[in-house]
């Protein structure tokens, strides 16, 4: 190469000269032909120069060329390898995937510990008749509400009615007793006509309890008393009907009422009939 580039400086040079005119057979002058092979030989020496720093620089590029392709060689084959690998791990999870649903759906269902395994249907049907059963528990209890109300009204009605009866009763007593404090005070003249006469309100008394009435002469009477009257009072009322209540009471008062006056008239009139 370095014979190449001689032959071609020295082509250059022979070039570079003046050409002699045909015919002249002297040749140039020496003085201006070293001067000029002074300066080829110059230029020569800085273009060899230049070109070995050229050829170092090409061979710097090249070096850094093949390096830099090297890498970009080895990063793509990375990238590569890791965008296989990704898919692989991709595909792995998504069979695992699969096989876990599959493994959930095929395997038998776990029932804890004193559940027995049924039927849709059946299953359907057993929450159906909870639902309904649920439904008629909640009507129970609000008629058990309803109804405890209603008897815990009703007790109270009851309270109230049984202290009527017992001020009612108390108040017969009182008025019985009265009518038999006046009877008495009107008898005390003719004492034995007041025993008889009580006797013979105790005949009429029993026989009206009885629902019978007896006919008794003034000779059937006892000469002398056997026994004082005294009204029966008894120790609890019967069992009444509600609506009733008003009416009774004052049956009740009337009715105690026209006692006592039947009390007095007769014993008044066994005393006329005495006299």
């Amino acid at each position: 190469m370095e014979q190449s580039k001689s032959t071609d400086s020295a082509q250059i040079h022979t070039s570079a000269r003046s050409p002699t005119p045909p015919g002249v057979a002297t040749p140039p002058p020496t003085a201006d032909a070293s001067g000029k092979t002074r300066a080829v030989g110059d230029t020569e020496q800085e273009l060899r120069a230049q070109i070995r720093d050229l050829e170092a620089a090409l061979k710097v590029a090249k070096t850094a060329a093949a390096h830099h392709k090297l890498q970009y060689n080895m990063l793509v084959q990375e990238s590569a390898a890791a965008m296989e690998r990704m898919a692989v791990e991709a595909r792995m999870e998504q069979y695992e995937n699969e096989m876990i649903h599959r493994a959930a759906a095929a395997a038998p269902v776990e029932f804890p510990e004193g559940m027995i395994p049924v039927q849709r249907d059946l299953y359907q049907q057993m929450c159906e008749e909870i639902r309904t059963l649920r439904r008629v528990c909640g009507s129970l209890e609000r008629e058990r509400d309803h109804r405890g109300r209603t008897i815990a009204r009703q007790e109270t009605e009851i309270a109230s009615l049984t202290e009527r009866v017992t001020l009612m009763r108390e108040r017969i007593r009182d008025r019985g007793l009265k009518g038999r404090s006046r009877a008495g005070t009107e008898a005390d003249r003719p004492f034995a006509a007041l025993l008889q006469a009580s006797e013979m309100v105790s005949r009429r008394m029993a026989g009206r309890r009885g629902h019978t009435r007896g006919i008794h002469s003034m000779s059937s009477l006892p000469s002398t008393p056997a026994r004082v009257y005294r009204p029966f009072v008894p120790a609890t009322a019967p069992a009444r009907p509600r609506h009733d209540e008003a009416s009774e009471d004052t049956v009740s008062n009337s009715d105690g009422e026209s006692e006592a006056e039947t009390d007095i008239l007769e014993g008044s009139r066994v005393r006329q009939a005495r006299r």
